[in-house]
């Protein structure tokens, strides 16, 4: 994946382009007892922002960038407490605002916390 695509795929998963009908966000706010299409949605929002790795590094955060990080956040915690709502939802937030900081804290090992989640949360995920 090239990094315009990434951009291009955050900005549909956050609900930014045309027609909100798809995507991360999207499953987060209509489809959150769907397990698979929120593990499908942030699998792709993950590999998106390993492709856009390097952009945390500039001295400023591009906007647009910025503006799908927020969305994808707030639907995530949105989702959270929804009644029904997998627990998916909650740990997928919980490891992507993780990821998040540790990219803006320039950490050496950004994805640990998405590399880990399996077994960090394996109690919720069974469930």
């Amino acid at each position: 994946m090239e990094k315009e695509e990434a951009h291009h795929l955050l900005a549909l998963h956050s609900g930014r382009m045309g027609a909100f009908v798809e995507g991360y966000r999207f499953a987060l706010r209509y489809k959150t007892g769907k397990r698979e299409e929120l593990r499908r949605g942030f699998e792709e929002v993950i590999a998106c922002l390993r492709v856009l790795e390097e952009e945390f590094h500039r001295p400023v955060l591009p906007q647009l960038l910025l503006a799908d990080l927020n969305e994808l956040l707030l639907g995530g915690i949105l989702a959270m407490n929804k009644e029904g709502a997998a627990p998916e939802a909650a740990v997928f937030t919980m490891v992507l605002a993780e990821t998040i900081t540790a990219l803006l804290e320039k950490n050496p090992r950004p994805f640990e916390a998405y590399e880990r989640y399996p077994e960090n949360y394996d109690n919720q995920l069974s469930q």
